[in-house]
């Protein structure tokens, strides 16, 4: 088997000890868990035999899925989220992205960046509409 697919923040656990020998690595991953970051913790709980295999024959960095984050009970056209990273603030208008704005994001940049992303998600108040790259 050739390289695979890691997240974002396996392959940066990765690069952070490109100094130890792969079959540390391994050891690590095999009775050392519970040292490890969370993340990388539930990660593996599914994901054991494709960690190791990064480590054996190398990886590419997954692009994560991007979404459109719309708020709910708000007129449709309108409700989607937007960031303008110049100015670090968040509105409400459509999906195109022009100049600056961004629509489209991942769960763990909404997560880092949105403070009330996980509050308006868990009550139902946002919804996230996958974004088709091909359209």
């Amino acid at each position: 088997m050739g390289k695979v697919y890691v997240p974002k923040f396996y392959a940066d656990w990765l690069k952070d000890r490109r100094d130890y020998s792969p079959a540390y690595l391994v050891y690590c991953l095999v009775t050392g868990r519970e040292f490890l970051d969370e993340k990388i913790q539930n990660w593996l709980d599914n994901n054991l035999e494709i960690a190791i295999i990064a480590i054996i024959n190398g990886y590419d960095i997954e692009n994560p899925k991007k979404y459109y984050a719309r708020m709910k009970y708000i007129q449709y056209y309108n409700s989607f989220l937007n960031y303008n990273p110049d100015n670090e603030v968040f509105t409400l208008n459509n999906t195109v992205e022009i100049n600056a704005v961004q629509t489209k994001f991942d769960k763990d940049w909404l997560r880092d960046n949105f403070e009330p992303f996980e509050t308006l998600l868990s009550n139902g108040l946002i919804e996230l509409i996958e974004v088709n790259e091909d359209d």
